[in-house]
């Protein structure tokens, strides 16, 4: 496969922990004179940021009584919903060639040809009359850079409302997380009635790189990149460790940690329960995830 210096790369499946790899795995083997772009479409997801706190940032427990998996990706940034009308854009580049711009003009061109104005935030997101369209995050490596974002086309703007609403105990949590910046959203289709995902993509495509036929497909059956190496990332960004003990320590106040109990302060690291003050069956629930 010619993986020289401008490609762009199509995941053909829908798993979020699978696309979370993907990037993971491209980044590590990104050549050092290339530029790759890669798109994908997630499932229902929650995606939070590497250093941000799921408590905080949705309602875990709805979540998964409502079959959607909460997702931690390397990349520092907020918390947002992923689902079939939200397309994915991910720019990987060498460190020394990095620039925010690159991936923010690709875009702001991009929409300019399809009739719609938005302006670079300076949070490094895309927005239109003030409303959100997009939002980016970074990954920094030694030598290589993932600058990532989402675009919202046709997307369910209630079910993502709902997903990214904060646990009850939400407001009883400090700790030094990075907290989201909530704002107004909009999608594509809703500032020009009838676009729809494809033709976003098709024109990103054709302004990243000069013709709609240049996407290279990616899949879980194919032997680049290979399918063994991509499985052991997708488990390990699958796992309990990596969703919710990589949270940021944090201390719950006036949390009760069984029915019937007065309620406590409890210390949390790495996801586990540390410490509860003034508790009164201490040794029963310290070590447990919380």
């Amino acid at each position: 496969m010619n993986t020289g210096e401008r490609r762009q790369f199509r995941s053909l499946v829908d798993d979020p922990f699978w696309n979370l790899a993907l990037e993971v795995w491209l980044l590590r083997h990104l050549p050092e004179a290339a530029a790759w772009l890669l798109t994908y479409v997630n499932a229902p997801a929650v995606v939070l940021g590497c250093n941000q706190n799921p408590w905080r940032e949705t309602d875990p427990d709805a979540l998964a009584a409502a079959g959607i998996p909460l997702v931690r990706r390397t990349s520092g940034g907020g918390a947002v919903y992923h689902g079939p009308g939200n397309l994915n854009v991910s720019l990987l580049t060498p460190r020394p060639r990095h620039d925010a711009r690159l991936l923010e003009g690709v875009l702001q061109e991009t929409l300019t040809a399809l009739g719609i104005a938005a302006d670079v935030t300076p949070r490094h997101g895309l927005e239109c009359g003030g409303r959100k369209i997009s939002g980016g995050a970074f990954q920094f490596t030694g030598h290589t850079v993932l600058h990532h974002v989402t675009l919202l086309v046709t997307a369910d703007l209630e079910r993502l409302e709902t997903a990214l609403r904060p646990a009850p105990i939400a407001g009883q949590i400090t700790g030094a997380a990075v907290a989201s910046v909530r704002s107004p959203v909009v999608n594509l289709a809703a500032l020009r009635p009838g676009l729809d995902l494809a033709a976003v993509e098709t024109a990103l495509t054709r302004r990243w790189s000069g013709t709609a036929a240049a996407v290279i497909p990616l899949a879980p059956d194919q032997p680049w990149p290979p399918p063994a190496e991509l499985a052991a990332l997708r488990a390990e960004f699958a796992t309990w460790e990596w969703r919710f003990g990589r949270t940021p320590d944090f201390t719950v106040r006036d949390w009760s940690p069984e029915p019937g109990l007065p309620p406590v302060t409890a210390v949390v690291r790495h996801g586990r329960i540390h410490e509860l003050r003034d508790a009164e069956v201490k040794s029963r629930q310290l070590g447990t995830p919380f």
